[in-house]
Protein backbone atom coordinates (compact mmCIF):
# COMPACT_ATOMS: atom_id res chain seq x y z
CA UNK A 1 0.00 0.00 0.00
CA UNK A 2 1.27 3.92 -0.75
CA UNK A 3 0.56 6.89 0.67
CA UNK A 4 1.39 9.90 -1.11
CA UNK A 5 3.06 12.84 0.89
CA UNK A 6 1.90 16.29 -0.06
CA UNK A 7 4.64 19.40 0.06
CA UNK A 8 3.57 22.02 2.60
CA UNK A 9 1.61 24.65 0.69
CA UNK A 10 -1.44 26.85 1.25
CA UNK A 11 -4.15 24.19 0.80
CA UNK A 12 -4.48 21.51 3.51
CA UNK A 13 -3.14 18.21 2.08
CA UNK A 14 -5.29 15.33 1.78
CA UNK A 15 -3.97 12.52 3.01
CA UNK A 16 -4.22 8.39 3.93
CA UNK A 17 -6.31 7.84 0.56
CA UNK A 18 -4.49 5.00 -1.17
CA UNK A 19 -3.26 5.27 -4.69
CA UNK A 20 -2.11 2.64 -7.29
CA UNK A 21 1.65 2.77 -7.75
CA UNK A 22 1.57 3.99 -11.37
CA UNK A 23 -0.79 6.89 -10.27
CA UNK A 24 1.52 8.15 -6.94
CA UNK A 25 4.58 8.75 -9.24
CA UNK A 26 2.27 10.67 -11.95
CA UNK A 27 0.91 12.52 -8.94
CA UNK A 28 4.41 13.27 -8.13
CA UNK A 29 5.57 14.32 -10.86
CA UNK A 30 2.68 16.69 -11.94
CA UNK A 31 3.73 18.02 -8.29
CA UNK A 32 6.97 18.70 -8.70
CA UNK A 33 6.39 20.38 -12.62
CA UNK A 34 3.76 22.53 -11.30
CA UNK A 35 5.83 23.65 -8.18
CA UNK A 36 8.45 24.57 -11.17
CA UNK A 37 6.05 26.72 -12.24
CA UNK A 38 5.57 29.46 -9.35
CA UNK A 39 3.09 29.76 -6.62
CA UNK A 40 0.19 30.61 -8.87
CA UNK A 41 0.79 27.43 -11.32
CA UNK A 42 1.37 25.76 -8.09
CA UNK A 43 -1.82 26.67 -5.91
CA UNK A 44 -3.86 25.93 -8.91
CA UNK A 45 -2.87 22.51 -9.03
CA UNK A 46 -3.01 22.01 -5.36
CA UNK A 47 -6.50 23.82 -5.15
CA UNK A 48 -7.92 21.37 -8.27
CA UNK A 49 -6.13 18.59 -6.78
CA UNK A 50 -7.84 19.17 -3.48
CA UNK A 51 -11.81 19.81 -5.37
CA UNK A 52 -10.96 16.41 -7.50
CA UNK A 53 -10.87 13.63 -5.08
CA UNK A 54 -14.18 11.75 -4.62
CA UNK A 55 -16.21 10.40 -7.34
CA UNK A 56 -19.05 11.96 -9.05
CA UNK A 57 -22.79 10.89 -8.62
CA UNK A 58 -23.47 10.37 -12.79
CA UNK A 59 -21.85 11.62 -15.71
CA UNK A 60 -23.39 15.64 -15.27
CA UNK A 61 -21.90 15.39 -11.98
CA UNK A 62 -18.93 14.84 -13.04
CA UNK A 63 -18.32 17.28 -16.23
CA UNK A 64 -19.82 20.37 -13.79
CA UNK A 65 -17.20 19.62 -11.14
CA UNK A 66 -14.79 20.23 -14.04
CA UNK A 67 -16.64 23.43 -14.32
CA UNK A 68 -16.31 24.32 -11.19
CA UNK A 69 -12.83 23.69 -10.73
CA UNK A 70 -12.22 25.64 -13.91
CA UNK A 71 -14.16 28.57 -12.64
CA UNK A 72 -11.96 28.61 -9.39
CA UNK A 73 -9.08 28.73 -11.29
CA UNK A 74 -9.96 31.18 -13.24
CA UNK A 75 -10.88 33.49 -10.12
CA UNK A 76 -7.25 32.59 -8.38
CA UNK A 77 -5.54 33.90 -11.93
CA UNK A 78 -7.53 36.89 -11.92
CA UNK A 79 -6.69 37.41 -8.14
CA UNK A 80 -3.34 37.01 -8.06
CA UNK A 81 -3.19 39.21 -11.35
CA UNK A 82 -4.59 42.15 -9.00
CA UNK A 83 -8.37 42.06 -10.86
CA UNK A 84 -11.94 40.85 -9.53
CA UNK A 85 -13.75 39.82 -12.80
CA UNK A 86 -16.22 37.73 -10.42
CA UNK A 87 -19.50 38.56 -12.06
CA UNK A 88 -17.62 38.00 -15.37
CA UNK A 89 -16.30 34.63 -14.35
CA UNK A 90 -19.87 33.94 -13.15
CA UNK A 91 -21.78 34.64 -16.37
CA UNK A 92 -19.55 32.61 -18.81
CA UNK A 93 -19.40 29.31 -16.51
CA UNK A 94 -23.26 29.87 -16.28
CA UNK A 95 -23.02 29.40 -20.22
CA UNK A 96 -20.53 27.33 -20.71
CA UNK A 97 -22.63 24.69 -17.81
CA UNK A 98 -26.19 25.68 -19.67
CA UNK A 99 -24.52 24.40 -22.74
CA UNK A 100 -23.44 21.20 -21.08
CA UNK A 101 -27.14 20.46 -19.85
CA UNK A 102 -28.60 21.23 -22.94
CA UNK A 103 -26.04 18.38 -24.89
CA UNK A 104 -26.28 16.33 -21.86
CA UNK A 105 -30.24 16.24 -22.36
CA UNK A 106 -29.59 14.82 -26.52
CA UNK A 107 -28.95 11.34 -24.18
CA UNK A 108 -25.70 11.08 -25.64
CA UNK A 109 -23.67 12.50 -22.19
CA UNK A 110 -20.03 12.36 -22.30
CA UNK A 111 -17.93 8.94 -20.53
CA UNK A 112 -15.85 10.69 -17.84
CA UNK A 113 -13.18 8.08 -19.53
CA UNK A 114 -13.55 10.49 -22.59
CA UNK A 115 -13.57 13.64 -21.13
CA UNK A 116 -10.19 12.36 -18.98
CA UNK A 117 -8.51 11.29 -22.49
CA UNK A 118 -9.06 14.52 -24.00
CA UNK A 119 -8.13 16.79 -21.75
CA UNK A 120 -4.68 14.72 -20.73
CA UNK A 121 -4.41 14.04 -24.55
CA UNK A 122 -4.72 17.78 -25.27
CA UNK A 123 -2.77 19.37 -21.90
CA UNK A 124 0.30 16.83 -22.46
CA UNK A 125 0.01 18.02 -26.67
CA UNK A 126 0.47 21.05 -25.47
CA UNK A 127 3.17 21.12 -22.89
CA UNK A 128 7.01 21.18 -24.01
Amino acid sequence: MEYINVPASQIMPVSGYELPTGLSKIKQEADNFFFSKGPLAYKIFKNASAQAHGESKNKEAFVMDFFNILEDSYRLQFKHQGGDPSPVVKDVFDVLRNSFKILNHTNNSIEPITFYTAIVAYVLGKLR
